[in-house]
């Protein structure tokens, strides 16, 4: 991803580190699925949208910057 063009300079870690929790937090909820623990993989699932909402709000911090 080219961060730099969707983050500001100053969210561009925290922006990886959402993206890396999101690969990492996608694959448990799978294994949790894939072992019928479903509850478990919508909390996992869960998790993945809020870093995706964060993700997407520091993304519409740069673009207000414009």
């Amino acid at each position: 991803m080219r961060f730099h063009m969707y983050f500001l300079p100053g969210d561009i870690r925290k922006a990886s580190n959402e993206l890396d929790c999101i690969n990492e937090i996608s694959r448990q909820a799978l294994n949790h699925a894939e072992s019928g623990e479903f509850e478990l993989a919508k909390e996992r699932y869960e998790d993945v949208l809020r870093s995706l909402n964060e993700m997407s709000q520091m993304a519409t911090r740069k673009q207000v910057v414009k």
